[in-house]
């Protein structure tokens, strides 16, 4: 069943359940519905000063690469703000990747490759759960989904060892899992953690790269 094959989005292991890798529309309803708050446009404008920031650096490497009259790989430094604005709305804190100016630990070559390897792996998952997708490969950190989740549980843990932290995606899942234990646990909550930084950096950076690439082919689509 083609279905089955929503079941890979269960990083980086099958005991970690998230909504969109759950089959049972009923079950699936309900999962969507205890993250859902932390996805409300109010909440996510609270880290509005911080994604600014992101991008003024974005802006930054800009004109030092004007001024040394260098190529710039602008894809890559729209992944690397976009990274870190996920990061900031999902822990309160950015991932480093703009301010370093380079791929932080390898992470976002890794999270393009996990893509291309997810994209073709959901068809199999009895295979995927048998060479990948299992607790030992989790427990040794390995890759292809060991460092995703390893790069997302070090922010989760920094973020709740921070009393300073903004009332983030991760405040309202954890808030509804010392709620309801019984219908959220702390996996559910570290599945969506790596799930959404996964998934918000990837889709927010194809924005800017698509809108770059319409406007240099065609300078009169720009906007006034």
């Amino acid at each position: 069943m083609h279905e089955d094959w929503y079941q890979v989005f269960a990083i980086p292991d099958y005991r970690y359940v998230t909504p969109q890798s759950t089959l049972d529309p009923k079950e699936k309803t309900e999962r969507s519905r205890l993250f859902a708050p932390g996805f409300t446009l109010s909440y996510l404008l609270r880290s509005e000063l911080q994604h600014d920031a992101n991008i003024a650096l974005l802006l930054d490497w800009m004109d030092k690469y004007a001024e040394a009259h260098e190529p710039m790989h602008l894809g890559k430094f729209f992944t690397y703000t976009e990274f870190d604005n996920a990061g900031e709305a999902i822990f309160s804190r950015s991932l480093g990747f703009i301010k370093a100016g380079h791929d932080v630990s390898g992470s976002v070559a890794n999270s393009r490759s996990l893509n291309r390897y997810m994209g073709i792996a959901g068809y199999y998952v009895w295979l995927l759960r048998l060479v990948v997708a299992n607790p030992l490969i989790t427990s040794l950190g390995l890759l292809p989904m060991g460092h995703l989740f390893r790069t997302s549980m070090e922010a989760l843990h920094q973020r709740k060892a921070d009393p300073d932290s903004r009332f983030d995606m991760v405040a309202h899942w954890l808030r509804v899992y010392q709620e309801y234990p019984g219908l959220l646990s702390y996996r559910d909550v570290e599945a969506m953690t790596a799930t959404t930084i996964a998934a918000g950096s990837d889709t927010l950076s194809c924005t800017p790269v698509s809108a770059t690439a319409i406007v240099l082919r065609s300078p009169s689509r720009a906007p006034p």
